[in-house]
């Protein structure tokens, strides 16, 4: 059987929730298309993403991954076209080494 990893990361920006973890989480261990679907939580803080995805990645193994994320102000579902991935943010927490946001 085929595994995809779901990820969505948790609230940030003084949020007590975060949308894209809500959808993600309740589809753990659901049966889709003959994939079982595993997921985890990534945090918001930049030095501490990395090493909980490469976790996630020599645990599960998936033979596939989807990323989920939050982008505010958006009312639909959309795929990001371009990634901008840099060590910067509106949210102090982010940068921290330890976890919070």
């Amino acid at each position: 059987m085929k595994t995809v990893l779901m990820t969505a990361f948790e609230p940030f920006g003084g949020e007590t929730i975060n949308p894209s973890w809500e959808a993600v989480r309740a589809l753990e261990g659901k049966q889709i298309s003959g994939a079982t679907i595993v997921i985890r939580q990534l945090p918001v803080v930049f030095s501490d993403v990395l090493r909980v995805l490469n976790q996630a990645l020599e645990e599960v193994k998936p033979d596939a991954i989807l990323s989920v994320g939050q982008a505010g102000g958006r009312s639909d579902i959309t795929v990001e076209r371009i990634g901008i991935n840099v060590d910067d943010a509106p949210y102090p927490g982010q940068r921290r080494s330890s976890a919070g946001g």
